[in-house]
């Protein structure tokens, strides 16, 4: 059952934590909601509902798989490192900073508490990677991510080869925006053993991507493997984009929800949200905990922790 938060019922809540935590989104997604509206786009009262369950009868008739009640649209395949999230076992992301080259709408980094102090540090993900190998023995899949983490290419080449020299096997993946994508970066990366990286391309007020940001990404699949693209749609601009895209090599449509999501039955990455909740059982909030700290008492314990996928 799925239970929306609001200002009419936040109060119902009884977990404090939860409901603090619930009262910060709420807030998040006003100020939000109001951006829209400063922008001048709009937010429409029409009810698209019918139209919306039609297009979606005719993408269920073409062969797509069509969950979570209409939300979630499934075809082809995904990435390793996207299977290796369906449970979160021996898969983590890691933060090099928050600094970043661009200052993206959809970017949510501004969110986090620590954001200030965050665009001016360089966090160890290397200690962070060695505590998580301490907790999981075996891991499956790591990433980077920001900011952008490529402000520091040598701080992720160090990263790979680390992580590398523990274990071949373990899926390395890197979130980056693309702009500072060079040959000899991208020759350094692999070298070190960089499995996969993602793009997050942004368009601008018109729904375009640059042309640098494409000749980057095309550069990329020379060299790494799996090279993908991650990002946000203007309305209209789905078929142009995934054209251009596809005009590099790149398929744009291997990413969320993965094979091994729909198998375990989750479909989006509110379910995931709403799965680690109950995970989480009936047991009152009893203390919190910085990122990677062990703990040191049992109970229901919530973690200060990024949740860096971008899916």
């Amino acid at each position: 059952m799925v239970y929306t938060i609001t200002k009419d019922n936040i109060d119902d809540l009884k977990n404090n934590g939860l409901k603090a935590d619930a009262k910060r989104y709420i807030e998040q997604y006003e100020n939000f909601l109001e951006y829209i509206k400063e922008s001048g786009a709009g937010i429409s009262s029409k009810d698209y509902s019918k139209k919306e369950q039609e297009l979606l009868k005719k993408l269920e008739e073409k062969g797509a798989k069509i969950c979570n009640s209409g939300k979630s649209v499934v075809i082809n395949a995904v990435s390793p490192s996207c299977e290796h999230c369906h449970t979160g076992i021996g898969s983590a992301t890691y933060i090099l900073t928050l600094k970043c080259n661009r200052d993206c709408f959809f970017c949510t980094n501004k969110n986090q508490a620590d954001y200030a102090a965050g665009v001016n540090k360089v966090y160890d993900i290397i200690s962070e990677f060695k505590t998580h190998l301490g907790y999981y023995k075996k891991m499956k899949s790591v990433g980077i991510t920001g900011g952008e983490p490529l402000l520091y290419p040598e701080k992720c080449i160090q990263f790979l080869k680390e992580v590398k020299k523990s274990d071949k096997t373990i899926q390395t993946r890197i979130y980056t925006n693309g702009d500072l994508v060079t040959e000899e970066m991208l020759k350094s990366l692999k070298d070190a053993g960089l499995d996969e990286i993602r793009f997050g391309l942004k368009p601008d007020e018109n729904g375009k991507v640059d042309q640098k940001s494409l000749d980057n990404l095309a550069l990329s699949v020379k060299y790494i493997k799996r090279t993908m693209v991650e990002m946000p749609l203007t309305l209209g601009k789905v078929k142009e984009m995934e054209e251009r895209a596809m005009a590099v090599g790149v398929d744009m449509r291997g990413g969320q929800p993965t094979r091994g999501n729909i198998a375990g039955g989750l479909t989006t990455i509110e379910e995931k949200s709403l799965g680690a909740l109950a995970k989480a059982g009936s047991s009152y909030f009893n203390v919190g905990i910085e990122y990677g700290e062990r703990t040191k008492t049992r109970g229901l314990i919530f973690m200060d922790a990024p949740g860096r996928e971008p899916e």
